[in-house]
């Protein structure tokens, strides 16, 4: 190998991102070792197709512009699926020559993770905001509500009570109770020093919602992974947050359904670069689809699908795992609604 070839070797080696440089019949002549760390193929690439390690039509028409044409540089958003993740890269691809040979070098940098935690920062900004919204109205709402029924009190000290005083008293009642879940969702979470045992947090909240679970006669399966390790945060928060999100799956449930929540690990999502793993707790029911036009506000307060309901306990739940670190998605899975919960470890 001459002193040329060893030159471009060691410029491709240093590269970060994975890359690869195919000749005129799109044919690997070199990979660096970040691609291989990336692919992870079963045994060695030289000299197979580019198509069946990238079989994406727009980077190999790309490659074949790059190989007619030379020069210039050509960005690609691409999704391929490998070993079963799907994986948002960004492909570059440019012209290289070596002893008057031109090749194209693929270069890949997998956006994937900075998507998720963009969409997270996103989503977090848009909740914040509204929060910061419900907390502003409701803390001016808060004495007005309490003065009316203090003096709805103190009418019946004097006066006794009366038809009209005893409405106006139960509508004041429910004001008081609508303001205190409203400045609820804007508290701040307590203590995160605390050990916390999820599965405790789970079946506390499933205790709580016995009576409900069993009034629609739903079975809940669980499938817990055995030995996980406590997480640090506030266990009344989280309490409150579970028991939101069980809570909303009884109540979307049909009758006799099945709800399942799972518990895992998690590595491969990155929703903060200080995680190594995620703990997943999923919790899926059966039930109608939430529909697409409220699919992508349902973590805001007071959006609901549901009668007589305020559409605050998913906004509770969402608050206190974004305290936590920790995110919330919602996919739609054959017949089931399924939310997942990350918490990081």
């Amino acid at each position: 190998m001459g002193k040329e070839t060893d030159l471009i070797k060691d410029v491709w080696e240093a590269y970060p991102f994975p890359l690869v440089v195919v000749n005129a019949e799109k044919r690997v002549v070199y990979v660096n070792p970040e691609f291989y760390s990336f692919f992870m193929p079963d045994t060695k690439i030289n000299g197979v197709k580019l198509k069946s390690l990238i079989p994406a039509d727009k980077v190999l028409d790309a490659v074949e512009r790059v190989l007619q044409q030379g020069g210039g540089v050509f960005s690609i958003e691409e999704c391929i699926i490998i070993r079963n993740v799907r994986h948002d890269l960004m492909v570059d691809v440019f012209a290289v020559e070596h002893r008057g040979e031109r090749l194209a070098a693929v270069q890949i940098r997998d956006v994937s993770q900075k998507k998720l935690v963009d969409a997270k920062q996103e989503k977090e900004k848009i909740i914040a905001a509204c929060e910061e919204v419900v907390k502003r109205v409701f803390t001016q709402v808060q004495p007005v509500a309490m003065g009316i029924l203090n003096v709805c009190n103190l009418l019946e000290d004097i006066a006794g009570a009366s038809r009209e005083l005893s409405f106006l008293k139960g509508e004041a009642t429910r004001l008081v109770g609508f303001v205190d879940q409203a400045l609820d969702l804007v508290s701040p979470v307590g203590d995160f020093r605390k050990e916390v045992n999820l599965y405790k947090i789970i079946e506390d909240a499933l205790v709580m919602l016995k009576m409900e679970i069993l009034s629609k006669n739903i079975t809940v399966v669980k499938d817990y992974l055995p030995g996980i390790p406590d997480i640090s945060g506030d266990p009344l928060e989280l309490f409150k947050a579970f028991m939101h999100i069980i809570k909303n799956a009884v109540e979307a449930s049909e009758n006799q359904g099945i709800i399942t929540i799972s518990v895992a690990v998690e590595s491969s999502k990155k929703i903060d670069p200080s995680a190594k793993s995620l703990l997943k707790v999923e919790v899926a029911s059966q039930g109608e689809p939430i529909p697409d036009e409220v699919r992508d506000r349902m973590f805001l307060p007071f959006v609901t699908t549901k009668q007589n309901h305020l559409g605050l306990g998913l906004s509770k739940a969402f608050a206190v795992v974004r305290e936590h670190g920790g995110d919330i998605e919602y996919m739609r899975k054959g017949d089931k609604n399924v939310f997942s919960v990350y918490l990081p470890l």
